[in-house]
């Protein structure tokens, strides 16, 4: 108890586990996130699925938070504890999996929505010329004309330092990046993600259900199948989501072995991990 008491107390939004059984069926937080990367107010969620599993060309993909809005468009918003530099060919991947989700038999390709992918960085996707938020559309290279084929991939960065005189939609996100980060309640800004996180964390029921969520993917994760799509998925997806579950176990210094029963994998092969990722250094 005292190992997991421990673990929800440093759990923020930005924690795999939390963030998946927060969100899961939350559309008010749901909304609130794209309502303000997207600067729109008119974005409503109507539906929101933590850790959903969809299959193209064979492969398998786990979105980490799947949501759609009042007008069917899709977001898939995944958490990226550490840059793996594959994040824009893996958004690429998963812009065409939410297509062949959204998608029925025998329907007119004029029926595909927008699909928005997120990735919710601790970081920068790019060295230089650093910005809050890189959203991508597809243009034309000559005159920059757009496309408007409704695909759209954005980087958002965590960690982005923002400055002192700042216009209303920088404040929003200043805001909501800090309630991303933080672990205690009484410090978020906006109310449903204050609410939610006094929920889990202050309540006995909210404790009870995660800690419930904490026995099965983590302690129990690896002779349960891998279950609940953190292990899911062909060997490169096995091996980013253990990396991610190791760095944001060893960013909350938890012990070695309570990281090791988290990813399923033994002491010697987390030390392992942490030395051939650099997480040391993180």
């Amino acid at each position: 108890m005292s190992d997991f008491q421990d673990y929800l107390d440093k759990c923020t939004f930005c924690t795999d586990s939390f963030m998946s059984y927060a969100f899961d069926g939350d559309t008010e937080l749901a909304t609130t996130l794209i309502q303000v990367l997207l600067n729109r107010d008119d974005l409503v969620a109507l539906s929101c699925e933590a850790q959903t599993t969809a299959v193209s060309l064979n492969k398998e993909s786990t979105f980490d938070i799947l949501a759609q809005d009042t007008e069917g468009n899709l977001y898939d918003i995944e958490i990226q504890n550490r840059i793996q530099n594959n994040e824009i060919k893996r958004a690429r991947y998963y812009s065409s999996a939410l297509d062949t989700r959204s998608l029925n038999k025998g329907s007119d390709y004029n029926h595909l929505k927008e699909n928005y992918v997120i990735f919710l960085l601790q970081g920068p996707i790019f060295k230089q010329n650093e910005k809050p938020i890189y959203h991508f559309i597809m243009k034309e290279i000559e005159n920059d004309k757009v496309l408007e084929d409704g695909r759209h991939i954005l980087f958002v960065n965590l960690n982005y330092k923002f400055g002192y005189e700042l216009d209303d939609k920088m404040n929003d996100l200043k805001y909501l990046f800090n309630d991303l980060n933080e672990s205690e309640p009484d410090k978020i800004w906006y109310t449903s993600f204050r609410n939610k996180m006094n929920l889990i964390k202050n309540t006995e029921g909210g404790r009870n259900k995660m800690e419930l969520k904490y026995n099965s993917i983590f302690l129990k994760g690896k002779e349960q199948g891998l279950s609940q799509g953190l292990f899911q998925g062909k060997e490169e997806e096995k091996e980013r989501r253990t990396i991610e579950i190791i760095s944001n176990g060893f960013k909350n210094n938890l012990s070695l072995e309570i990281i090791a029963s988290m990813a399923g994998i033994s002491i010697e092969e987390v030390k392992q991990v942490i030395k051939d990722n650099h997480l040391d250094h993180n």
